[in-house]
């Protein structure tokens, strides 16, 4: 069982993410996190790239979703605009 969500903003076309090996950084991974897009989602696996650090903070395939979800909300919230005093 995982806990993909569809709260989490991930754009389609980026991988998700599922881990073969342990991964100490997958509930702030916007890439284990977010949903699998239907159809044509693609599904990597960084944790066994043990070269690159795979399943820690130094993965190469980490995104975090508090920086995925601060974006999104930064681009989708209307600025207000106050009128001259």
């Amino acid at each position: 069982m995982t806990d993909r969500s569809d709260r989490v903003p991930l754009a389609a076309k980026e991988a998700r993410c599922y881990a073969s090996q342990k991964c100490v950084m997958k509930l702030s991974c916007a890439r284990w996190l977010a949903t699998i897009p239907h159809p044509g989602g693609t599904v990597g696996d960084w944790s066994i790239d043990t070269g690159n650090a795979g399943g820690t903070l130094l993965c190469r395939g980490f995104i975090n979703v508090a920086m995925v979800r601060a974006t999104a909300s930064a681009q989708t919230a209307p600025r207000k605009v106050h009128p001259p005093l």
